[in-house]
């Protein structure tokens, strides 16, 4: 099974379209969806009708904390990190999986061609869950980052294990708005004031070499 593990708020129709389309886009596939959902109750209703499993905090709990609630339910042997701006490309999930039998073992990390950076740096991605225990410290997200940065950390562990590909067949588009793909709102607005903490953070962490500083919430 892939889990698809989504942190989102205050966008219904965008957490909406993107479950949809990740069901769409997946037959043929063993998929759940976990959406890990943030006081916004309209959301996480209208993900249950699709069909998801959702993680409801009735707390902004920040997209690190509400991926590994999602982490926490998920019964898949391959998780994908998602976001509710993702515009899933026709199989995608068919690329990544194939691109993953290329490890020794047929585990490890696969990028997703998000339409922006290229196998510089995966934005979102596939990740097996032996990865996530033995090599992310049981996370899939660290919860010191309030804003960006759980990505390069993820990238960067992944190559130290040796277990990095990107796949550009995998394509997944990111509609950020940084690229001028859709108007910045709220949820934006209130995150990017983090960003400068969370940097900071990182280059801490990286400095001493990543350490598993935290609560595992998968072993």
């Amino acid at each position: 099974m892939v889990s698809v593990l989504l942190a989102t708020t205050g966008r219904p129709d965008m957490a909406e379209a993107c479950v949809s389309r990740v069901l769409q886009t997946t037959e043929g596939h063993e998929v759940e969806v976990v959406a890990a959902v943030d006081a916004d109750p309209v959301t996480a209703d209208r993900l249950l009708e699709l069909g998801a499993e959702v993680a409801y905090s009735p707390t902004l709990r920040g997209p690190s904390r509400a991926w590994n609630a999602a982490l926490g339910k998920a019964r898949g042997d391959q998780l994908v990190l998602a976001a509710d701006d993702l515009e899933w490309g026709e199989g995608w999930l068919t690329e990544a999986l194939a691109a993953l039998e290329g490890f020794p073992g047929g585990w490890g990390f696969v990028g997703f061609n998000d339409g922006h950076w290229g196998a510089e740096l995966s934005t979102h991605f596939l990740v097996s869950r032996r990865l996530i225990v033995e090599e992310f410290g049981g996370v899939i997200a660290w919860e010191c980052y309030h804003h960006s940065f759980n990505d390069l950390e993820a990238n960067e562990r992944a190559r130290r294990a040796g277990r990095y590909v990107w796949c550009e067949g995998a394509f997944v588009y990111h509609r950020h708005w940084i690229f001028g793909e859709r108007p910045q709102d709220e949820t934006d607005a209130r995150l990017l004031g983090l960003h400068e903490e969370s940097e900071r953070r990182y280059h801490e962490r990286r400095a001493a070499g990543f350490p598993n500083d935290f609560e595992a919430v998968i072993a």
